[in-house]
C-alpha cells in the first residue's frame, strides 16, 4: 500500500453540505402568500364597505378614522419611557402612518366621484390629510431619529391644525 492511501474499507458518506438536497413542499408560503393577500385586501378594499365611498358616510367615516390614526401617532409617542422603547414607538408610528395613507386614498376617491360644492370639500380634505400625514411622518422622524422635542412639538401643532382642517371639513361636507 503506498505511503497516506487510506485501507480499503466501507466509504465516508457524503457531507451535507455536498449531497443533493431535498425539495420541500411550497404549499405553506403559497397559504401564507395567499393569507397575506386576503388581510391586505381586507384592508384595503372590505374594511369600510358598509358605508359607500361616494355616500356622506363614507367621507365622515374615512375623514373621523383618519384623524383617529393620526391622533395615535403622539398617543404612541407618549408610551416612550426609555430608549430601548423607541423602536416600538416607530413601528406603531409606521403603522400608523399607513393606516393614514389608506385613508387619503380613500378620500381622493370619493374626491374624483363628487361634483359641485361636494368636490371641493372633498378635495380640501384630500389636501388636509396629506399635510397630517406629513406633520405625522416629520414628528416620527423627530422623536425616533434626530430626537429633537423642538421638531417633534413643531410637527404636533402641524398635525394639529391639519386635523382642525380636516374636522372643519367633515361639518362643511354635512352641511352641504
Amino acid at each position: 500500500m503506498p505511503p497516506g492511501a487510506r485501507p480499503p474499507g466501507p466509504r465516508r458518506p457524503m457531507p451535507t453540505y455536498g449531497a443533493p438536497r431535498r425539495h420541500r413542499s411550497r404549499l405553506p408560503i403559497v397559504l401564507l402568500l395567499v393569507a397575506s393577500l386576503a388581510v391586505g385586501a381586507y384592508f384595503l378594499l372590505g374594511r369600510h364597505s358598509g358605508s359607500g365611498s361616494g355616500s356622506s358616510q363614507g367621507f365622515v367615516a374615512t375623514s373621523q378614522n383618519l384623524v383617529t390614526a393620526a391622533d395615535n401617532v403622539p398617543l404612541a409617542a407618549e408610551k416612550v419611557q426609555r430608549f430601548l422603547e423607541l423602536h416600538t414607538f416607530d413601528d406603531d408610528a409606521l403603522k400608523y402612518i399607513g393606516e393614514m395613507q389608506v385613508y387619503l386614498d380613500q378620500l381622493e376617491s370619493i374626491a374624483k366621484q363628487s361634483s359641485g360644492n361636494q368636490r371641493q370639500i372633498a378635495d380640501a380634505q384630500v389636501t388636509a390629510a396629506k399635510q397630517a400625514i406629513t406633520a405625522a411622518t416629520q414628528f416620527r422622524q423627530a422623536v425616533a431619529f434626530t430626537y429633537k422635542l423642538s421638531g417633534a412639538n413643531a410637527a404636533q401643532q402641524t398635525l394639529n391644525l391639519a386635523l382642525a382642517g380636516i374636522e372643519h371639513n367633515i361639518k362643511a361636507w354635512n352641511q352641504a
